[in-house]
């Protein structure tokens, strides 16, 4: 799979798939790999957006495009994502916390989420994946103004990849199938079965589908009793209404701490 960071954000939480030999990354900004000209307005970094063909002869699988909005350069993005679009893409968009922008950037940042939205549930891309900073903060707990960006950049990067991973390997049971086709618009979380709560990394609202992805060690599922009856209490209490379809898998790994990955998909149009 390619990774490609696209501005300043998108780049920092790409350069942390680097830890992982399963992708390619690409980095798209000022000074960096692919260089972004310099520009005054957003409309002018569309119209001088480059054709990067170096980086479109490279990509030969699945994209993940990684980016944040608020920037001038947000408009080469969409014309990038366009210039793309042929491939299998999927964005993970990462919401700023807007109380840190100034009146342009949140113009910004409200037109490029928009605009992101829009396109994936047009199909011009395969999903969007939204995440929230602030939402983001809310599941790590406390955190320094130091470690902030870089604990939730890792966030992201391993619990991302720990999504491909369960779907590229074989389960010991599940009815998790691909999302259907209208439910473009998604986010990603953990689930607590202690206490039954759903952290999601956006609020993402009017939930269609939910997958449950469980993960336990083998000396859990050989020795705990009643985890199936568990599991199931925990999916059935998992529906909020009639609208929403839930399914799970249960994957043994060699991890010694069980976790449970959420993924959340809607085709409603966040605002």
């Amino acid at each position: 799979m390619h990774v490609i960071g696209f501005g300043g954000a998108g780049c920092k939480v790409a350069r942390k798939f680097l830890e992982y030999p399963q992708y390619e990354v690409h980095f798209v900004d000022k000074g960096q790999e692919y260089n972004l000209p310099a520009a005054s307005t957003i409309e002018d970094a569309e119209k001088t957006a480059p054709v990067f063909k170096k980086l479109i002869k490279k990509i030969d699988d699945d994209v993940l495009f990684i980016c944040s909005g608020g920037g001038i350069t947000s408009g080469a993005m969409l014309a990038i994502l366009q210039s793309i679009s042929h491939m299998r893409v999927t964005v993970i968009y990462i919401k700023p916390d807007t109380a840190f922008l100034n009146s342009g950037a949140q113009r910004r940042e409200r037109l490029v989420y928009n605009v992101l939205q829009q396109y994936a549930h047009s199909g011009l891309f395969e999903r969007i994946y939204i995440l929230s900073n602030p939402d983001m903060a809310g599941v790590l707990g406390d955190l320094s103004i130091s470690e902030y960006y870089n604990k939730i950049n890792s966030l992201i990067a391993g619990t991302i990849h720990m999504i491909n991973y369960l779907n590229n390997t074989d389960s010991i049971m599940s009815n998790i199938s691909p999302p259907t086709e209208t439910n473009r618009i998604s986010t990603i979380g953990f689930y607590d079965s202690d206490s039954g709560e759903e952290k999601y990394f956006f609020d993402l609202k009017n939930i269609r589908e939910k997958n449950f992805y469980y993960t336990f060690s083998e000396t859990m599922l050989a020795e705990e009793k009643n985890l199936l009856n568990k599991i199931a209490e925990q999916i059935k209490n998992a529906g909020q209404d009639d609208l929403t379809t839930v399914s799970y898998s249960i994957t043994s790994t060699e991890y010694e701490n069980s976790y449970v990955y959420l993924v959340a998909h809607t085709n409603f149009v966040q605002e």
